[in-house]
């Protein structure tokens, strides 16, 4: 048997060039000019600094060194839906009863990390008893030619501008091992 594997995925779009932006070139390039704005990279924030139940800032660790940043207005976590919950949570901010379990005081009882999704994803599974069964024409392969991929880069158009589709086809005919699929 052959699989078949396709999933739809959210993107980010450039709206000026309606291709794939990355969270840094969709967010953070638009602002890095801004004065209340300053990027740490290879940071991880370990907890909400709260005094009078206001957050005043944030405790970080950076190359093994902990570091604390005050705010002068206010902090905005934004770390998707996995981190954001754990931070808050860190900071005392979550479920009473999971933040005993881990020993982290109390500040506020709310139930942060209760009914999250991180990336919504349907599989949908088609067997092909035959590979003549599968229109390869449709594949991105048969896209990715050098005229479309300058019409791309230079003007922006064409074919490689579609919001993205992921598909991924599993087979093991390269290998002859049906235990060990071939990703294409």
């Amino acid at each position: 048997f052959s699989f078949f594997l396709t999933a739809l995925l959210e993107q980010t779009i450039d709206p000026t060039t309606w291709t794939r932006a990355s969270a840094a070139h969709g967010y953070i390039y638009p602002a890095k000019n801004r004065t209340n704005l300053h990027v740490v990279a290879k940071a991880l924030v370990s907890r909400v600094l709260i005094q009078n139940n206001a957050a005043y800032g944030v405790e970080f660790t950076r190359e093994g060194r902990s570091y604390i940043v005050q705010a002068n207005r206010e902090v905005i976590i934004s770390a998707g839906a996995i981190n954001t919950p754990q931070i808050l949570q860190l900071s005392g901010i979550g479920p009473r009863e999971e933040l005993a379990r881990i020993n982290v005081p109390l500040i506020s009882d709310l139930p942060v990390g209760q009914h999250f999704q991180d990336h919504f994803l349907t599989p949908l599974l088609f067997i092909a008893k035959n590979s003549s069964d599968i229109d390869w024409s449709r594949f991105m392969y048969s896209r990715q030619t050098v005229a479309n991929m300058y019409d791309y880069y230079v003007h922006q158009t064409g074919p490689l501008t579609q919001f993205p589709i992921s598909a991924t086809y599993y087979s093991s005919s390269a290998n002859n091992d049906t235990q060990w699929p071939d990703t294409i």
